[in-house]
C-alpha cells in the first residue's frame, strides 16, 4: 500500500475510542463551540498562505529542489560552524541537563520546560547561528521555495532529551496499553509558509531519538478542509489521550474526528501504519547534521532510549513586504 493522504481513522471502531465510550450530543456540541473560534483562525491563515504562496514551491538547484518535491533535506554543517554553535550552546545544554537530573531524581516525568530552552533574540548564539545558517545560504533557498523576496531567523530553541520510559507506556493513562509504531507522527498545525530545522549537537543514533519524516507528505491533503480540522483541534491544547477528552473527542460529527497529531491513534498492523513507517525516513547522522524539512510533513523524533540527545530546533520564515 502507497499512501498519497493523510491517514483516516475510524475512532467509532478504535477499541480505545468507540470500543470504550459512546457518543455524547453535549460533549460533542461543547468541543464543536470550543473549535469553532479555532477553525476559523485556521481557515484564515490557510486562506493568507494561499494568498501570498499558493502552493507554487519553487527551486533553483539540488537543495531547493529536495525541499520544494520532497519536503525535507539534510546537509552537514562545516566543522567550525558546528563548533562555533556548540560553545555557544553550552551554558544553556549544561542547564538543561542539571533540570533533567533534577527531575529524575525527584521521580517525575520529562516535560518541555525542563528539556527546552528558548534561545533570545540577538544573543551570541542567536548571531552564531544565524551566520552560519546565512553561509550555507538557507535564507535564499527558503525564499525560493516560497517564492518570497527574502526570508528571515524567526525562532530557535536548544533542547536535551534522556530515555523517558513514560513516552512509550503511558499515552493513554487509563490503561495499559504502549504507543504504537507510529506513536507521535504528526505535522505541524500553524498553518504558516517555513523551513523547520533539527540541528544535532550530538552524534544521533536510533537509540538517541533521531528526527523522521514522511518524504512527500508535505502536500498530501493539502489547502483541505481536512488539514483545517486536524489543526484546530491540535491548537484546542486536547492531544491529551485521558478518558475524559477521547470521550469529548469521539463525540464529535465523524468528519471533525481527526488530529494533527494521529501517529499514537493509528492501530499497530494497520495497512495505513504499515505503509507510513515503509515510507518513513529515519535521520540517524553526526553531530553538525542539519535535518530541514516542511513542518506541513508527516514527522517526529523518537523516543531516546539510550545516552542523550542534544539539539536545536530552528525556524526561518520566507518574509514578504507589509501590506
Amino acid at each position: 500500500m502507497t499512501l498519497k493522504a493523510l491517514p483516516k481513522i475510524d475512532y467509532a471502531a478504535h477499541p480505545l475510542y468507540g470500543g470504550m465510550f459512546e457518543p455524547n450530543p453535549v460533549l460533542g456540541a461543547q468541543m464543536q463551540a470550543a473549535l469553532a473560534p479555532l477553525i476559523e483562525r485556521t481557515a484564515k491563515d490557510e486562506h493568507a498562505r494561499v494568498e501570498r504562496f499558493g502552493y507554487r514551491y519553487g527551486c533553483c538547484d539540488a537543495l531547493t529542489r529536495e525541499l520544494a518535491e520532497q519536503g525535507s533535506a539534510t546537509r552537514q554543517l562545516p566543522a567550525a560552524a558546528i563548533d562555533a554553535i556548540h560553545a555557544a550552546a553550552r551554558s544553556r545544554l549544561e542547564l538543561l541537563q542539571g533540570q533533567l537530573r533534577a527531575a529524575a531524581a525527584a521521580g517525575e516525568r520529562s516535560k518541555k520546560k525542563t528539556a527546552w530552552k528558548v534561545v533570545d533574540i540577538g544573543c551570541e548564539l542567536w548571531t552564531t547561528v544565524d551566520q552560519a545558517l546565512r553561509d550555507m545560504g538557507l535564507f535564499e533557498a527558503t525564499a525560493t521555495v516560497f517564492g518570497a523576496p527574502a526570508a528571515k531567523l524567526r525562532s530557535m530553541n536548544v533542547l536535551v532529551n534522556y530515555p523517558d520510559p513514560d513516552w512509550i507506556t503511558r499515552l493513554f493513562r487509563d490503561v495499559e496499553v504502549g504507543a504504537p509504531p507510529t506513536g507521535g507522527l504528526h505535522f505541524d498545525p500553524d498553518h504558516r509558509c517555513s523551513t523547520k530545522m533539527v540541528l544535532y549537537l550530538n552524534d544521533v543514533g536510533p537509540e538517541q531519538g533521531p528526527f523522521s519524516i514522511v518524504p512527500g507528505s508535505h502536500r498530501w491533503d493539502e489547502r483541505s478542509q481536512d488539514r483545517i480540522y486536524r489543526s484546530a483541534f491540535d491548537r484546542l491544547g486536547t492531544v491529551v489521550r485521558s478518558a475524559k477528552w477521547r470521550k469529548r473527542f469521539l463525540s464529535l460529527p465523524a468528519e471533525m474526528q481527526t488530529k494533527a497529531e494521529f501517529g499514537s491513534d493509528m492501530i499497530p498492523g494497520s495497512p495505513e501504519a504499515e505503509a507510513l513507517l515503509e515510507a518513513e525516513q529515519v535521520m540517524t547522522g553526526p553531530r553538525g547534521q542539519l535535518n530541514m524539512f516542511n513542518p506541513d510533513a508527516i514527522h517526529r523524533g523518537a523516543n531516546v532510549t539510550v545516552g542523550e540527545r542534544h539539539a536545536m530546533l530552528i525556524y526561518i520564515d520566507p518574509a514578504w513586504p507589509a501590506n
